[in-house]
């Protein structure tokens, strides 16, 4: 086909397209892509491996106005979707209809996403059965789950980051974000203050040189090297709050012993003011990580996953009124280590929410078990997809339905959907307004603590009246730059502010 997919508009044009496609197997897809994001790019994938062409049938401004939803127009949804080398083709569902469209092409497959196979068959229905008696197959697939991104092979880093650095001013622009204005606005973030509830766990990381394998048993010999320890979880969101200029409160849990001890130190020589809360009956929680240059090869943990001892609960029950008080936003970190019981989570949203505070959660539970679907009523929440599905039970869906199922169980108000180095999704509840924000760095050391960032900057772009959008548009920089070192390193609002001015710079 050629370079250059067309974008059919009109009768003329589709029965000219017909007539080229006329020995081709052809597949057929279907949707309004106001926003082309990982979901989508899964779904396109899956439907172009059908056949030999590739055509989108690209639904109007005026269908999506009469349903009420929010879009971007037709012109710049089709000439995002013609620009991707995996289309062949565009047609805009304006002067024509779908039915129209498959009589002309009397496609080999018409590919729809899984919501379209039963809560929304009806709409479809007719292009479906017109579909069938025509010859064609009808699939109903939302692209295969992939939690490790999108492939980079055979591409040079550079082309990589470049095409990266284009996606997000492109999503900026989409939004009407002024990269200059976002790097000047981080100012306003100084006078606010955030309060953070979570776990802390200490992370060491030991550098090591491989020297082989032992002579006794097939086991790798290291010599270490080097050994440092980082404030992780919940500790690192306070710090990079309060490195990003805002003032920060922390309310944790720790042990009776040298790591607990180093926790205080090193959040107090931050600037955090924390509230700690000491149990001697467990360790502090610590994970040690034993990597040879930036390969992670293992990872040990010490720790204890019982909840908080009644004692402890009544005292961190007693503190939050007053910390809620005093804040301008207030973020749940939960790992799961016992900090976030019910009761503490219960009063930490009715105190958030009779002051009128944004409240910003993330569950972590990787190797832990837990559920996001606890946290109600929060203005954002931050899975990854992997937590989401967990939560919903849910391995075949595309990402907007599981988005909006989450968002409808949990009652949030928006949901950052983080897919590794596919970047996030933030979605509004309540309409189809959605941005996809891509992961800057392609080369990341250290992504421990990408989700941590992104959370840390929403909450202090929230707390000072951000709009959502331009928060996403912040935290996808703190995030971009926290990937960059290896360990828990709070990123200063100066390198933030630079680094975002050499994004602006690249349009000027």
């Amino acid at each position: 086909m050629s370079s250059a997919p067309a974008i059919i508009t009109d009768q003329p044009g589709l029965e000219a397209l017909a007539a080229r496609l006329r020995e081709r197997s052809t597949v057929l897809a279907w949707g309004h892509f106001n926003v082309i994001h990982p979901g989508h790019q899964r779904f396109l994938a899956h439907a172009r491996a059908q056949g030999d062409v590739l055509v989108v049938a690209l639904i109007g401004d005026r269908e999506l106005a009469a349903g009420g939803q929010d879009h971007f127009p037709q012109a710049d949804r089709a000439a995002n979707l013609a620009a991707r080398s995996d289309i062949d083709h565009v047609v805009v569902l304006d002067a024509l209809d779908l039915e129209q469209v498959i009589r002309s092409l009397s496609p080999l497959a018409f590919v729809l996403g899984t919501e379209f196979e039963e809560e929304h068959a009806e709409r479809v229905a007719r292009p479906v059965a017109l579909v069938r008696e025509l010859g064609g197959r009808v699939l109903y697939h939302s692209g295969a789950v992939a939690y490790s991104g999108e492939s980079s092979l055979g591409r040079r880093i550079d082309e990589v980051a470049r095409s990266r650095r284009a996606a997000y001013r492109a999503a900026c622009a989409r939004q009407g974000i002024d990269l200059a204005g976002l790097a000047g606005g981080l100012a306003s973030l100084r006078d606010r203050s955030v309060l953070v509830v979570g776990d802390t766990i200490v992370d060491q990381y030991v550098s090591c040189d491989a020297l082989g394998m032992s002579a006794e048993a097939p086991v790798l010999v290291l010599k270490e090297l080097e050994a440092r320890e980082f404030v992780g979880a919940a500790g690192v969101v306070a710090c990079h709050i309060r490195a990003l200029g805002a003032r920060c409160r922390y309310l944790s849990l720790v042990g009776d012993d040298a790591p607990g001890r180093m926790v205080a130190d090193t959040l107090a020589r931050r600037g955090v003011e924390a509230v700690l809360l000491t149990d001697p009956e467990r360790p502090t929680t610590y994970k040690i990580r034993y990597l040879v240059g930036k390969q992670k090869l293992l990872r040990v943990s010490r720790l204890s996953e019982a909840p908080l001892p009644r004692a402890l609960e009544r005292n961190a029950l007693e503190r939050i009124q007053a910390l809620v008080a005093q804040s301008d936003a207030v973020v749940v970190s939960d790992f799961v280590y016992g900090m976030v019981t019910a009761r503490v989570l219960e009063a930490v949203v009715e105190a958030a929410h009779a002051r009128g505070i944004p409240l910003y959660g993330d569950l972590q539970c990787s190797s832990q078990v837990g559920s996001v679907l606890k946290f109600k009523r929060f203005d954002l929440i931050c899975p990854n997809e992997r937590e989401a599905r967990i939560a919903l039970g849910d391995n075949r869906s595309g990402l907007e339905k599981i988005a909006r199922r989450l968002l409808a169980r949990t009652e949030c108000g928006a949901l950052a959907l983080t897919l590794g180095p596919d970047g996030f999704v933030l979605y509004e509840r309540g309409g189809e307004r959605s941005e996809s924000f891509p992961a800057l760095d392609p080369n990341p050391l250290d992504v421990t603590g990408a989700g941590d960032a992104l959370l840390s900057a929403m909450a202090v772009a929230g707390a000072a009246g951000w709009p959502l959008m331009r928060a996403g548009a912040l935290a996808a920089g703190v995030a971009a730059l926290a990937v960059g070192r290896m360990g828990n390193v709070p990123i200063p609002h100066e390198e933030v502010a630079s680094f975002l001015s050499r994004l602006a710079d690249e349009t000027a």
